[in-house]
C-alpha cells in the first residue's frame, strides 16, 4: 500500500457539490437508481477534463480540488481525522476505463449472524431454509494500475438496486462466523438512509482523502461497511476516476445482481450453546444498532 496521498491546495474548479451529485444516469445492468438531486449548474463551454489545457492541467485541478473538498467537509459535515465524507462529482464523466486499470469487488463477511425463512424447529432438523446473511456487509474494492500514468479515484457512491421490508416471519440465528481482517483502509455508510453518504474511517491509516491515487502494481483495498436494519436490499457501487486525463465511472454490481444486504427485526433471535442448541435472545443483542 502507498501513503502517497496528500490534501493541496485550495481552488474550486472541479465542481465538488455539497456531496452530492446530478442525476441519474443510466449504467448497463443496472436500474432504480435514485441520486440525490442539486440546484442546476451554471452552463459550462466544456468539460473540465476535456479543456485545450491538456491532460496535466486536468489532473492538477483534481488534485487542487481534493485538498479544497476536505477542508470544506470537514467543516461542513462536522468530519475528524476519524471519518471523512467520500466526495460524488457532479459530472462522474463516460470515459472506457482503460485496460491497463483493474477496479474490482467482492463481498466479506462482517457479520456471524444469518436469517432462516423456516421455523427454530426446521432448524434443529437441519433443514435451513432461505438462508442469507444478516447485518452489516463489507465490499472489498480493489484498485490496481500496470501503468506509471497517473490514475485518481475521485468519488464513490452507493447505487440502491432493490430495497424490500424485512420479513416478519423466520428466525435469526447466530451461528456463523468470519474470518481475520487484512490491511484495508475501511469506509462506512448507512443504507438505512436514502441515498448515504460515504464516510472514509481511520484504522491502521489515517482516513482517505480523494482524489486519491493508485500506484503502479501496488493494489489498494478499500473496505465498504454497510449497516443495515431496515430491509431486505440489493445494491451497488460506482467508483469515480480520472485516468490518461479522461473521467469515468465503473458499477460494481456483484456480476448483475447486485450485492445483498439483510435485516429482520421483528422474527425470533437465537445463538447457539456449547452442544449447538438454540438459546433465545433479542434481535437488539445479536446486532446493536451503530446507526
Amino acid at each position: 500500500m502507498t501513503d502517497d496521498n496528500r490534501q493541496y491546495g485550495a481552488q474550486d474548479d472541479f465542481a465538488f457539490r455539497d456531496n452530492t451529485f446530478q442525476g441519474p444516469f443510466q449504467t448497463e445492468g443496472v436500474q432504480n437508481i435514485h441520486y440525490y438531486s442539486v440546484p442546476p449548474a451554471k452552463p459550462q463551454a466544456r468539460k473540465w477534463w476535456r479543456r485545450a489545457t491538456g491532460r496535466s492541467a486536468a489532473l492538477a485541478l483534481v488534485l487542487v480540488a481534493g485538498g479544497a473538498y476536505t477542508v470544506y467537509a470537514l467543516g461542513s459535515f462536522g468530519g475528524t481525522p476519524k471519518g471523512i465524507p467520500v466526495p460524488r462529482p457532479v459530472n462522474p464523466g463516460n470515459a472506457k476505463l482503460p485496460s491497463y486499470v483493474h477496479i474490482q469487488a467482492q463481498e466479506h463477511c462482517a457479520s456471524s449472524v444469518n436469517y432462516y425463512a423456516e421455523t427454530a424447529d426446521d432448524y434443529r432438523r437441519g433443514e435451513h431454509k432461505g438462508q442469507r446473511r444478516l447485518g452489516p456487509v463489507a465490499v472489498d474494492i480493489t484498485s490496481q494500475t500496470s501503468s506509471k500514468e497517473a490514475v485518481l479515484l475521485v468519488g464513490m457512491r452507493v447505487l440502491d438496486l432493490e430495497r424490500k421490508d424485512p420479513p416478519a416471519t423466520g428466525i435469526a440465528v447466530a451461528d456463523g462466523g468470519c474470518g481475520a481482517a487484512v490491511d484495508v483502509r475501511p469506509f462506512w455508510t448507512d443504507l438505512n438512509k436514502s441515498d448515504p453518504p460515504i464516510i472514509a474511517k481511520a484504522a491502521a491509516h489515517p482516513p482517505v482523502t480523494f482524489p486519491y491515487k493508485i500506484s503502479s502494481n501496488d493494489p489498494e483495498v478499500f473496505e465498504l461497511t454497510l449497516e443495515n436494519n431496515t430491509c431486505f436490499c440489493a445494491f451497488a457501487v460506482e467508483i469515480d476516476w480520472v485516468a490518461a486525463g479522461k473521467a469515468g465511472k465503473t458499477v460494481l454490481n456483484n456480476g448483475g445482481s447486485g450485492f445483498l444486504s439483510s435485516a429482520a427485526p421483528k422474527v425470533a433471535a437465537y445463538t447457539l450453546d456449547s452442544s449447538s442448541r438454540l438459546l433465545r435472545t433479542t434481535y437488539g443483542r445479536l446486532l446493536p444498532s451503530r446507526s
